[in-house]
This record gives structure tokens, C-alpha cells and sequence, in this order.
């Protein structure tokens, strides 16, 4: 409702007495558009509110002449940390960067936010917002000193600037909010695609350095017809190991999924997408390595649409069991049949630490 023009009175029903409550004023109408005094609270005329008491209070605006009032700006200009990411060797945006932050201590020391440091994932605008104190979030970074790391597959991860590691980043110190002056904070890191040729092949976490194995294996997947798809969590690890032979005669990309999500890694989807289209004339026969539990059957509508549909896909064949040692045992009898090998590796299956 609005104020009473006569008497500036508003009323409101349905408080409870002795409840706490903090109330805020705007004058913008309909269409979002300012007026004279913008939007305020009581009794700061900031962004954040006193608490006030039932059952009355006053409260005066003051005309925004005076620069006590507040004017939502866009979102990119209100209380952030701008995160902005490159390829070094395009000068392109770069999406799908993983941000990790840490922040310093009042003792000195540097502890990650947000539990494990990681503060989100650039988009295709290569642009992350990390919204600050007075961002009108419920989760915000509050002023002080931070640092970034940057992380993604096939790219060197670094530290800000170009630093190697924590100890030598830059560190970039965001300021109380104000909401007249604040303009943001941008931080802009530009990253090296990792040198395959090295023998090194870096990520994010495995699915990353899945994804860079396959392509450093496979180079633009021109005549790839055969996918094998495993899961890449460590309750199922050896299922893409028992998958080595698989791959071998088929001379196919392992693709791992992550059953305990809803939905492929975006490494494994964009392989499988990236095989596809480097072979648009051809089906992509799809061979999953591990049971149902490992590879759930929903997984495979989403390895099919990842290929581009039904018209880009051929067979789609199992290889499960009821225990890791059936599933192995199962590609290895695959494997003979289509081999005639008469000459098997024998390797301990109990625990990934024994995978030699």
C-alpha cells in the first residue's frame, strides 16, 4: 500500500506485538522507475535497517539531493567481486573456470570460504559475480583481504596473479560497501591451455584430467566411432580399470560419469558432444563398463542426448555383474573373443591403492 498524502501515515496490520520487525521505503512506481528519494530503510537510510519496535515508529526520508538515499544500480556495480577469465592464447573469454577463494583471518592466517574455498564457475561470458556485503544477498563476501585460485581442465591452474601458489598470489582487498561510490572489484586472470606435450596433464578433479587424457589420446576424435562409458567415483573404480581393454580394442575414449549426480560432468559431456561432431556422418556405439549401480540406466538418455540423439547414437551394450569381479571378468571374455589374446594382467581389484 502507500502513505497517506494528507497525514504521511501508513498503516500496517497483522504485526505481533513484541516482535522485532525492520521496514524499508521505496518511491520507484510500477516500472522500476526513481523518484526523488530512491529507496531507503529506517532509520539508517542505508542499506541495512535499525530494528524498531511495535507498535509505532517515524520515519523521515531525506530528498536524494543529499545523497542519503539509495539507488539500486545494476548488479555488476553493487558490492562485488567481478571474476573475469581468459584464454591467453585467443584473449577470449573462458568459461567453465572453477574459482577457489581464501580470505585472511583477524590472526593473520588464510582459511578458504565457503567450506572447501570454492566460490563458483565462470560462464560463457567468462564473468563470475561474487556478491559482497549490501549485494542484497543471502550469502555474501564480507570487506577484507582475499586471494583466487583458477582451476580448469586442459588450463594450468594458477593463482592471482600468474602466481604458482597461495603464498605469492595477489591479494585483492574488497572495501566497505558504499553504495554511492562502490563500483566492484574486477579481477581478471588470463590462462595457459596445459602443454599435453609435456606428458603432464593437469584438472580440476579426475573428470578434468579424464577429459584432457582422452583428448591428448585422441587428438580432434576424427573417426572415433566407440565410447566406453564408466563411472569415475571410487566405490565403482574398477570398472573403468576392467574398461582398459575394452578401449584398447575398440580404440575408444573412456568417458566417466558420476552416478551420485543428476545429470554428466560437463568434461564428459562435452567429449561426448565433441565426438560426435567430429564425426557427423557415423553412429557413436556406446559400451558401459559396470552395473546398474555404477552406471545408473538413466545415464543412458543423457550419454544420447550429450552424442546429439537416437540419429547419432548406435548400440548401447552393458558389460555388468553382480560384484566388480564379474564385471571385469565379463570384458575380459569380450575382449579374448574379439582378440583371440591368449594373455591376460592379472591385478589386484580390493582397493585403488592396489591398482598397479
Amino acid at each position: 500500500d502507500a502513505v497517506d498524502v494528507a497525514t504521511g501515515d501508513f498503516n500496517i496490520t497483522g504485526l505481533v506485538q513484541g516482535q522485532e520487525y525492520k521496514l524499508g521505503f521505496s518511491d520507484a512506481d510500477m516500472l522500476s522507475n526513481w523518484g526523488t528519494y530512491g529507496e531507503q530503510f529506517y532509520a539508517t537510510g542505508g542499506i541495512s535497517a535499525a530494528t524498531v519496535s511495535w507498535p509505532e515508529f517515524a520515519a523521515t526520508l531525506t530528498p536524494g539531493v543529499s545523497g542519503t538515499f539509495i539507488k539500486w544500480v545494476p548488479i555488476q556495480k553493487s558490492g562485488l567481486f567481478i571474476i573475469k577469465t581468459y584464454d591467453v592464447t585467443t584473449d577470449e573469454f573462458l568459461e567453465n573456470v572453477d574459482v577457489y577463494m581464501e580470505f585472511k583471518t583477524p590472526a593473520g592466517t588464510w582459511e578458504p570460504v565457503m567450506g572447501d574455498g570454492y566460490a563458483g564457475y565462470t560462464m560463457a561470458s567468462g564473468e563470475l559475480d561474487i556478491p559482497s556485503e549490501g549485494a542484497r544477498f543471502d550469502m555474501a563476501i564480507m570487506p577484507g583481504d582475499y586471494r583466487f585460485r583458477f582451476e580448469r581442465d586442459t588450463y594450468n591452474t594458477v593463482w592471482f596473479e600468474d602466481a604458482a601458489d597461495s603464498s605469492t598470489a595477489t591479494t585483492v582487498t574488497l572495501l566497505p560497501y558504499d553504495p554511492i561510490t562502490y563500483d566492484g572489484t574486477w579481477v581478471e586472470q588470463r590462462m595457459t591451455p596445459s602443454d599435453l606435450s609435456s606428458g603432464t596433464i593437469v584438472g580440476s578433479d579426475r573428470f578434468a584430467v579424464a577429459e584432457g587424457l582422452m583428448r591428448d589420446a585422441f587428438g580432434d576424435f576424427t573417426g572415433v566411432t566407440n565410447v566406453i562409458v564408466a563411472s569415475g567415483l571410487d566405490v565403482s573404480a574398477a570398472d573403468p580399470l576392467s574398461s582398459a581393454g575394452l578401449a584398447g580394442v575398440y580404440d575408444a575414449p573412456i568417458v566417466l560419469i558420476n552416478q551420485a549426480r543428476t545429470a554428466l560432468p560437463y568434461q564428459s559431456a562435452a567429449l561426448l558432444h565433441d565426438i560426435a561432431a567430429a564425426n557427423p556422418t557415423d553412429k557413436i556405439n556406446v559400451y558401459i563398463v559396470g552395473g546398474a549401480a555404477s552406471v545408473p540406466d538413466s545415464f543412458k538418455s543423457k550419454v544420447t542426448a550429450a552424442l546429439g540423439g537416437a540419429a547419432h547414437t548406435g548400440t548401447i551394450t552393458r558389460f555388468g555383474g553382480a560384484t566388480r569381479y564379474d564385471v571385469a571378468a565379463g570384458v575380459a571374455k569380450h575382449v579374448r573373443l574379439k582378440t583371440g589374446a591368449q594373455t591376460c594382467f592379472i591385478v589386484n581389484g580390493s582397493s585403488p591403492t592396489y591398482f598397479w
